[in-house]
């Protein structure tokens, strides 16, 4: 390590009275929500779920509540976001009823793994015998996540 006033001409060791960020090193933060709302409204209308006991689909994204951002700190990009989402889908079970519902994921965030994301499923109509076919249409979604 140099001493104070040693050392070579380029490094900027002197003192930055106006706490200046030079060629933004030290940090940097921009705002990324408007940029974050295109991934969630074209990645979750691709999901779609078919086996023997019917089959559905997310159709949109009806509500999306979103921050997100991107740091820089000497020279490390990190990405911070934090959505709340809800979507529509209708689907038709194996009985050949129609029927439709919502998802809601409160907090999809870059804090929380795949396994700890909070989603819950209504249906429009109660059609008995659904309920393990539901969860499986959360853990697809949940796999979408790893999308992101």
């Amino acid at each position: 390590m140099a001493k104070w006033g040693e050392g070579n001409a380029h490094w900027i060791t002197g003192e930055q009275t106006d706490a200046t960020n030079i060629n933004n090193w030290h940090w940097t933060e921009r705002d990324a929500s408007d940029c974050s709302t295109d991934k969630p409204k074209t990645l979750f209308p691709a999901v779609h779920l078919q086996n023997e006991e019917g089959k559905c689909g997310v159709t949109e994204v009806s509500k999306l509540d979103r921050e997100a951002s991107i740091n820089n700190r000497k020279g490390k990009v990190t990405f911070f976001y934090e959505w709340s989402i809800k979507l529509n889908w209708p689907g038709t079970s194996k009985s050949g009823v129609q029927y439709e519902g919502r998802v809601q994921i409160p907090n999809l965030s870059d804090e929380n793994s795949v396994d700890e994301v909070e989603t819950g499923v209504s249906l429009s109509k109660d059609e008995p015998g659904l309920a393990p076919w539901l969860t499986r249409l959360i853990l697809h979604l949940r796999h979408q996540h790893t999308g992101f």
